[in-house]
């Protein structure tokens, strides 16, 4: 919750650290009591081996902590050279029992007492960090920072510099992981952990997977100190295995005691080692065969008694990855590997750039594969060894371990694939049309599906395979067929799951995992008979979305029982003024919403939004004057409005249980709506300056094509053109749309004639400037493009050149997400956060096991 500066008080003239509450939460209530509650509990804190606050305060609506600079090293950093000596050790267990015994007896437990948050000075161990402690029995524990801080600590980890969360639950106690109440005991478990660390150089609970780490903590004890210091006082083991029960009942109570019980230790080692002589050879090996002896005994009781100890199935554990530095995660393009070690994701770059990455979620590294430029929706081959993705209009896979990059076929605009055992490839190869198979070795692609009506725009997308390795399941859309089917590597035949489901599905552990609306959801199913055998249960409701146009879940499942997701609220976009250099000019408060459309006198904006988080979207209209937002549509899935010239009505598009529609209705949101065209999917993109008709996008024959239907009477409607998101020119005279692949195009209107491409390096959601001077449109690097233009009764183009970098939520196949004023001096954008507040993937671990227990 704190970032934290080296700064210099000048009143006293000294070296401080300053932490201040970062700019996202500064507006929230709860977290700025909880940082006022921090300030109090750490302040209370009085004590040698504690960091000391010095002073707290707001400035210019900034809470701030003052806090001792520390100088010196952690003690994660000091134990990369080996264990402690034993007098050292000792000297240090004690001082670090004595901060966290303060603490505890002002009522503060740490909850993150960890090697990394121990710092070791000339003056001697400092306890830091207590952003995740909250109010024991003496603080009040009717704060609104309890609930925070459980979640923080209990349920999610925190977050570090690099992303890793395996660090902190190494010292988790199980009652933190199984998200039970925590108390001081919590710290007594996590001081074993830090002393057994300090004393053997090797952590107490280590695994490959965040999964692992987890089970040893729940499930095993660690090997006695002895074992790898046999010169360690016999009393060591004892301790720390009391610190480590897992039964908090059954651990040492508090702090206190195991101070006491460490000093004695620490006093009788002094005492022995100064009184009793080196024992003879003789009694070395008569020492060597009772100790070989005890050990046994130690043994078998240990054996015996975890015989008798219940297995507990631990509950869902959540966590946060954050992106690489200075980069932030691209949305939907990120993929687990199927033993859930490692995350492969697309990163974007500062600069708009893209690349693919893998983090090891085992030590949080992370390795950036510069050759995958343009990366997208990665997929893993079934042994981890390759990542498979888009880029360049081809399907390549990367080697992991060398970074080689080799190109298997052609895929024009690749929506996802997956990849058997037998080494073959099932992927959908561009945006419409049967999925393609190809080896995984590289070959001309065949058909993998056939289409269920020739001659439409039908799109099969997202296959993902079953246990066999045959059947595979995968979406089908655009027709009114569409739903979830099951396909077999042996034919092209094919078999409807639902109607219901659209989107990516992947098989985990007996579920099919998919979202819908905006949960994620888990269905149990028999991948044999190929049929649903219960329910569907929410694993995340209501906070996965799927991206509107394609249907794809923002997340990803592994076979090893992890799942990785972007939660929406987490990465709502806001919608931003910017002028022509970029500057920031303000937010409006409109956030998580979509397709912004400014009205013709410019004091309001449309926008599709789902305030409920719940699948329900409808149109909205914010008065840019008053700052008040109305709800317009009456309907739960609608979008794309488009004002008429006079500002008095909106046609929108809209899905009812008859399917889509093209519909007609007053601005201030009276009377009733009027249906003007049904269709599979028919997206409004604009209306003509006459009012008499209304341009929309229409799918059904395959190549997307704008149409034109008159507003009033029964003529039936015609086709304009191939392509999508036209914009009608000021003077009526010229349209500006993107086509496939991906480039922008302005073309005579109404009537055809030649047509002049705009774009050079592809570009999408051309929009005009109001005197007809400028076009503009979006890069595939999301730069917002200028381009002067003449629209008389000839067309002319100038050189296309850049404004400035957008952060806008998607640049290709994203409808409008941005409008412009009519001087096209401003641009309201549908802007992504920067990315020093970029948002985190959230990681579920045991998830499965949760949902046995509903």
């Amino acid at each position: 919750m704190g970032e934290v500066n080296r700064a210099r008080d000048t009143r006293l003239n000294r070296v401080v650290a300053l932490k201040v509450l970062p700019s996202h939460l500064s507006d929230n209530p709860s977290a700025r009591q909880c940082f006022d509650r921090e300030a109090q509990a750490i302040s209370s804190l009085n004590h040698s081996n504690i960091c000391t606050v010095h002073d707290v305060g707001q400035q210019d609506g900034i809470n701030y902590l003052v806090m001792e600079y520390l100088e010196g090293e952690t003690l994660a950093d000091r134990l990369t050279r080996g264990a402690m000596p034993l007098e050292q050790f000792f000297k240090l267990g004690i001082e670090i029992c004595r901060g966290l015994d303060k603490a505890h007896q002002n009522g503060v437990i740490h909850r993150d007492l960890k090697p990394g948050n121990i710092m070791l000075t000339k003056s001697g161990a400092k306890l830091m960090d207590f952003g995740l402690a909250k109010a024991g029995p003496v603080m009040n524990r009717d704060s609104p920072c309890t609930d925070l801080t459980s979640a923080s600590a209990a349920a999610i980890s925190p977050i570090t510099e690099s992303g890793t969360v395996v660090g902190t639950f190494q010292y988790m106690s199980p009652e933190q992981i199984d998200g039970k109440e925590d108390d001081a005991r919590s710290d007594v478990f996590a001081l074993g952990a830090v002393l057994y660390e300090t004393a053997t150089s090797r952590r107490a609970f280590e695994g490959k997977t965040v999964a692992s780490v987890i089970g040893e903590v729940i499930h095993h004890d660690p090997p006695p100190v002895s074992t790898g210091q046999p010169m360690s006082p016999p009393g060591l083991d004892r301790l720390i295995e009391n610190c480590l029960v897992k039964d908090p009942v059954e651990r040492w109570q508090t702090v206190h005691d195991t101070l006491l019980e460490l000093q004695g230790i620490a006093l009788e080692r002094t005492h022995t080692s100064a009184t009793t002589p080196l024992p003879t050879a003789g009694k070395k090996r008569w020492l060597a065969w009772m100790i070989a002896f005890g050990l046994a005994i130690a043994v078998v009781f240990l054996v015996v008694r975890n015989s008798f100890q219940p297995i507990r199935s631990p509950n869902r554990v959540l966590a946060s990855l954050l992106p690489p530095a200075k980069y932030s995660f691209a949305s939907y393009h990120f993929s687990l590997s199927h033993d859930g070690s490692r995350l492969a994701f697309v990163a974007v770059a500062p600069d708009g750039s893209t690349s693919l990455w893998i983090r090891s979620l085992a030590s949080g590294a992370t390795q950036d594969y510069s050759s995958t430029a343009e990366a997208r929706f990665p997929f893993w081959s079934p042994d981890d060894q390759w990542v498979a993705f888009f880029a360049e209009g081809s399907m390549k896979k990367l080697e992991v371990g060398s970074g080689a990059v080799q190109t298997l076929c052609s895929a024009p605009n690749g929506w996802g694939g997956d990849w058997n055992y037998n080494r073959l490839i099932i992927f959908a190869s561009q945006v419409n049309g049967p999925l393609a198979r190809v080896s995984a070795d590289g070959s001309v692609p065949s058909p993998a599906t056939r289409m269920l009506q020739e001659g439409t725009a039908e799109a099969h997308r997202w296959p993902s395979f079953l246990p066999d390795g045959i059947h595979f399941i995968y979406q089908v859309d655009w027709v009114a067929a569409a739903g979830t089917y099951v396909g077999s590597i042996e034919d092209k035949e094919s078999k409807m799951l639902s109607h219901d489901l659209l989107g990516n599905v992947q098989f985990v552990g007996g579920y099919l995992v998919y979202v819908r609306n905006s949960s994620l959801m888990a269905q149990p199913f028999d991948p044999v008979n190929m049929k649903f055998t219960g329910e569907p249960i929410p694993i995340v409701p209501g906070d996965v979305e799927a991206e509107k146009a394609f249907l794809r879940g923002n997340f990803s499942a592994s076979q090893a029982g992890a799942l990785v997701y972007l939660s929406r609220k987490a990465s709502l976009s806001q919608f931003e003024w910017f002028d022509r250099n970029g500057n920031s000019l303000g937010q409006i408060g409109v956030s998580g919403a979509y397709e912004p459309r400014l009205s013709p006198d410019g004091r309001s904006v449309a926008y599709s939004a789902d305030p409920g988080f719940d699948g329900k979207r409808s149109f909205w209209v914010f008065d840019l004057v008053r700052k008040t937002a109305t709800r317009v549509s009456d309907g739960d899935r609608d979008g794309f409005p488009i004002w008429s010239s006079d500002g008095k009505q909106f046609v929108y598009g809209g899905s009812r249980g008859d399917g889509f529609g093209l519909y007609v209705r007053a601005s201030d949101g009276s009377g009733e709506a009027r249906v003007l065209a049904k269709g599979i999917f028919l997206p409004p993109v604009d209306w003509s300056h006459d009012g008499r008709s209304v341009l929309y996008m229409n799918v059904s024959q395959g190549r997307p094509r704008i149409y034109s239907l008159p507003i009033e009477g029964a003529a039936p409607a015609t086709e304009v053109t191939p392509g999508t998101e036209v914009q009608i020119s000021p003077n009526g005279h010229w349209l500006a749309y993107t086509d496939f692949p991906g480039e922008v195009f302005v073309q005579p209107y109404p009537g055809h004639g030649g047509r002049v491409q705009i774009s050079n390096k592809g570009g999408a959601q051309p929009k005009w400037r109001a005197d007809g001077t400028e076009l503009f449109y979006i890069a595939p690097d999301k730069r917002l493009m200028a381009v002067p233009v003449q629209t008389g009764k000839d067309f002319v183009a100038g050189t296309p050149h850049a404004l400035f970098l957008t952060r806008i939520t998607g640049a290709r196949f994203s409808y409008f997400q941005y409008d412009v004023t009519h001087d096209g001096k401003r641009f309201l954008i549908n802007s992504l956060a920067p990315e020093n507040t970029a948002p985190a993937l959230t990681l579920v671990l045991n998830w499965s096991e949760q949902l046995k227990k509903q």
